[in-house]
């Protein structure tokens, strides 16, 4: 992927991180670089899904109570309602 100036982010742009543990796609290593170059005011919610590989964010039977009710909840904090 193309390099990108991640400090550039403002911290009041909220961010909410979901990575699976056997993710080939988005490893625990790449994540974790990713939060360190983020701004940490910015990283408000940070999730490792045990056993989710990277597309069952979208297909797992549970992804929606593992994954969709958090988002939702942090979406709704964060959006003011």
């Amino acid at each position: 992927p193309p390099l990108y100036n991640l400090s550039a982010i403002s911290p009041d742009f909220k961010i909410a991180l979901f990575s699976g543990e056997l993710d080939w796609l988005a490893d625990t290593k790449d994540v974790q670089r990713l939060v360190a170059e983020l701004p940490p005011e910015s990283v408000v919610h940070q999730h490792v899904t045990p056993g989710f590989a990277h597309l069952d964010f979208t297909w797992a039977w549970d992804a929606n109570t593992l994954v969709y009710a958090k988002a939702t909840e942090l979406l709704l904090r964060y959006a003011g309602k």
